[in-house]
């Protein structure tokens, strides 16, 4: 007999059953793996292609109307309208922009014996103080002269 001993066909044989169930399982979890990814990019992408689709066009629907048909059953008189002169513009000196609630500058200018309107402001609830009106270039001048010397700050306006 000899020194040497051989293992034993059956051990050998379980090793390499077991290494190869080790190698089967990684496999089997990487197809698995790699499926799952696929399919979920499948999904994301036709849900992206679904919403890139599904944009809603406006359709524009015309409906001619039916034509127009007018019989005059009796010839009337024209109407002769006489058109209204336009109201003349008148100059005035505007001296400031406030709000209905607030009345401290029309106190001020009552007392100092302007005379003055309140004309409303465009689309606000405010109201311009215009001092006047003015007719001429004298008064003008005068009126201009005499708000300088009160102090007030004012510009010449239409309305």
């Amino acid at each position: 007999m000899s020194d040497l001993t051989l293992p034993s066909p059956r051990a050998e044989a379980q090793e390499l059953a077991q290494s190869n169930r080790r190698l089967t399982t990684a496999i089997l979890g990487l197809v698995l793996l790699t499926g799952l990814i696929a399919c979920m990019s499948y999904l994301a992408g036709r849900t992206v292609t679904q919403m890139k689709m599904e944009t809603v066009r406006p359709t524009q629907t015309v409906i001619n109307p039916p034509p127009l048909v007018i019989e005059p059953k009796t010839k009337a008189a024209p109407v002769v309208v006489a058109a209204a002169p336009a109201a003349p513009t008148q100059l005035y000196w505007q001296v400031g922009i406030v709000k209905p609630e607030e009345s401290h500058i029309q106190d001020l200018l009552q007392v100092r014996g302007y005379a003055f309107k309140l004309a409303p402001f465009e689309d606000t609830r405010n109201f311009r103080v215009l001092v006047g009106p003015v007719t001429n270039p004298q008064e003008q001048a005068t009126l201009d002269a005499r708000l300088t010397s009160d102090g007030l700050q004012h510009f010449l306006r239409r309305n």
